[in-house]
């Protein structure tokens, strides 16, 4: 913060004449207790009211003195917004980010129509997420993506776009009913159903479908998104690496399920997968691999990043 002048002569006032014009040391202490309290209450954990204990100040200054980062669960969500909040604050800057970053896209919005008419599960990618694929994809180059899990189709156009002419990509789904949908929407923009158009969908379990590829030979792809139900995960990466040649590039959508994957006695079947999909990560000496937990209008989460070495 700059120090005042004054604004007939530019001087620096002193001390004597600050205290002179009445601002005094009491005022910034009054200001610096209404700050602690705030940073007391924002550190209450919602579930049991506890209170982080204080860690090493993040900032100091000679006039606010230290300003502390509160170790707790809500301490992690403060200014992002609450979990149960059903993430007001995240969806509000989804689509401030989204109205700056995504173009208008008819036939991505009529996917999105199409896939709540048809009472499919709103679990796709959000518009930014979609074009971080697509921008993964152009990154290395990817002439060959594989997506386990189409839902609607709403990724897999996105991913479809950044195939070079000649490219391909297959996707694969166990619902009938998403694979309809995901059909009419690929269709509508031109990536099936028409001569050279680049999408393959295979509809059925990917337990089976992957192993298919395997025998025919398919692949090695460049990129793989691995989008479908998290209890198989590990499994879908075993294939996966089968499916892969050094530098190919493996994103796994859905891995902190809202700090869940915390848990090891979870009972959740997705809990579970999501934890034995890390395992099978760290114990596979062929991959390099980081993780990213995400907010969005999609709440708390992350994806998962690998790369086949």
């Amino acid at each position: 913060m700059g120090s005042r002048r004054d604004a007939h002569t530019g001087d620096r006032p002193t001390s004597v004449s600050l205290r002179r014009a009445g601002t005094r040391r009491p005022r910034q202490w009054r200001l610096r207790r209404v700050l602690w309290g705030f940073a007391s209450s924002v550190a209450q954990v919602w579930a049991d009211g506890e209170v982080g204990e204080p860690t090493i100040p993040i900032s100091y200054t000679r006039t606010w003195g230290p300003i502390w980062l509160l170790r707790s669960k809500s301490t992690m969500l403060a200014g992002m917004g609450d979990a149960g909040d059903d993430g007001v604050l995240w969806t509000a800057v989804d689509a401030y980010l989204a109205d700056h970053l995504i173009a208008k896209d008819d036939v991505l919005e009529a996917a999105l129509r199409d896939s709540e008419a048809a009472e499919l599960p709103p679990i796709q990618v959000t518009a930014l997420q979609g074009k971080m694929l697509q921008m993964f994809a152009r990154m290395v180059g990817a002439r060959r993506i594989l997506e386990v899990g189409t839902l609607g189709g709403y990724s897999t156009i996105w991913l479809a776009r950044a195939l070079p002419e000649g490219g391909r990509l297959v996707t694969l789904e166990a619902a009938a009913k998403h694979a309809a949908v995901a059909r009419r929407n690929l269709e509508r923009a031109g990536l099936m159903g028409i001569d050279g158009a680049p999408v393959e969908l295979r509809e059925g379990p990917a337990l089976e479908t992957l192993p298919q590829l395997v025998a025919e030979g398919v692949g090695p792809f460049d990129l793989i998104f691995l989008d479908a139900d998290k209890e198989h995960n590990a499994e879908y990466l075993q294939w996966a690496m089968r499916l892969s040649r050094e530098g190919t590039v493996i994103v796994t959508d859905n891995v902190v399920r809202e700090g869940t994957v915390l848990n090891p006695a979870s009972e959740d079947a997705v809990v579970r997968g999501t934890r034995r999909f890390f395992e099978a990560v760290a114990a596979e000496p062929r991959v390099s691999a980081t993780a990213i937990q995400t907010v969005s209008g999609k709440k708390y989460d992350g994806f998962a990043l690998l790369i086949v070495d």
